[in-house]
């Protein structure tokens, strides 16, 4: 399933050897990588580059919270919700960093982004009312506001659709 991925998606020709499948592993990671520290290109790529920091943040300090409960209590069961909301938040931060490559490529009309920043509102509004209690402050007020903002850039592009 791997070789119909690269021969029919990625378009590599089966009789050469210079594409491999690590190759475009690299490739496409050290992409991502460098889109992630760009600097944004419009207002709204730098709204979605400040969530994405401001998520990916939240990660690292998930992942160093896992580190310590391994070392003070082993593997238990109590690990399993600080697994899973790592997970949450590392597929989280991927959606914001596809929401700012698509501002940067002014692609967010696409039908695909209207209902990825309605993902997102819902899913910084559930962060807001449910995990700022022990967070920062400034943390919850971040997260209204990226609420806010892709649940109006969600609105405003579908609109947009709908009357050109």
């Amino acid at each position: 399933s791997t070789k119909g991925y690269a021969y029919g998606v990625l378009g590599w020709d089966k009789q050469s050897s210079e594409t491999t499948l690590l190759q475009d592993l690299t490739k496409s990671s050290t992409g991502m990588i460098r889109g992630f520290f760009s600097m944004p290109k419009t207002g709204k790529a730098f709204i979605y580059q400040a969530a994405t920091v401001t998520v990916s943040s939240l990660k690292l300090l998930k992942l160093f919270e896992i580190a310590k409960y391994i070392q003070a209590n082993s593997i238990t069961a109590g690990l399993a919700p600080l697994l899973a909301r790592f997970n949450r938040l590392l597929l989280f931060s991927l959606v914001l960093y596809t929401l700012k490559d698509a501002a940067d490529r002014d692609r967010l009309g696409g039908t695909t982004f209207i209902q990825l920043n309605y993902l997102s509102a819902l899913s910084m509004g559930v962060n807001y009312a449910f995990y700022s209690g022990g967070m920062p402050e400034i943390v919850g007020a971040l997260s209204a506001g990226f609420a806010a903002f892709f649940a109006f850039t969600g609105v405003s592009s579908y609109m947009k659709n709908q009357y050109e």
